[in-house]
């Protein structure tokens, strides 16, 4: 049997399935789920962020559902940075797949790194024993708010910072300074924004005649109008 490509724990914050909500984590995870002859996935966890993090896991288990993956292991996380290092589910089972794989997982950070950062916390190897960690966060050259709804972040701090970043500065220094061998890419948000879901691609996506596509359409188009308007 062909080894897979990666093996992979994601941490993410999904919003896609609440209208309104930022729909890229969704589509990650259905991206990396529906093609398992490239992804091993070894567990996901929710943390807060772009939806609380009750919601977040309950988001998570649809998406298991729909597409056949519920035997996947996952486990809710933190629910603000106001309790960073308080050990939970989720950064103990990051913990404990880091240990059981050591130096063979990717670990996939899609919002705010409070759960990283803790399982760093209790187990100060668990970053060198990841074979590489990616991270979308932070934002290299401004923005200008060009991709930030000003009627929903009134505060227009998206010019220098980025959300996942922002929302718990503290996880964010200790995972990116902590010393270690293992290799970090950061997906800044100056990155993210080169690469647009259109109306073009929706218009393509609604020819697909599966549940999992008609679970999505909805919130794609709310998704959308929000950002059009801005």
């Amino acid at each position: 049997m062909k080894k897979k490509s990666y093996q992979v724990l994601i941490d993410t914050d999904p919003g896609l399935g609440r209208k309104g909500k930022d729909v890229d984590d969704g589509l990650a995870l259905f991206f990396i789920l529906n093609n398992p002859e490239i992804f091993s996935v070894e567990g996901i966890t929710t943390v807060y962020g772009n939806t609380k993090v009750n919601i977040g896991f309950k988001l998570l288990e649809k998406y298991l559902e729909l597409t056949d993956k519920s035997n996947i292991p996952h486990f809710k996380g933190l629910s603000s940075s106001d309790y960073l290092g308080e050990l939970n589910p989720a950064s103990e089972f990051m913990i404990n797949q880091v240990k059981k794989y050591p130096k063979q997982l990717t670990l996939i950070a899609l919002g705010p790194l409070t759960n990283v950062a803790t399982a760093l916390e209790h187990y100060p190897d668990f970053l060198n024993n990841l074979k590489q960690v990616i991270f979308m966060g932070g934002v290299i050259e401004s923005t200008k708010n060009k991709f930030s709804p000003q009627f929903i972040f009134e505060e227009a701090i998206f010019d220098t910072t980025e959300f996942n970043f922002y929302q718990d500065p503290q996880a964010t220094k200790s995972v990116i300074e902590t010393k270690t061998a293992t290799s970090r890419i950061g997906i800044g948000l100056d990155i993210c924004t080169q690469v647009i879901f259109t109306r073009d691609h929706l218009k393509k996506l609604k020819k697909v005649k599966t549940q999992l596509i008609e679970y999505i359409i909805p919130y794609l188009e709310s998704w959308l109008k929000i950002w059009e308007f801005n």
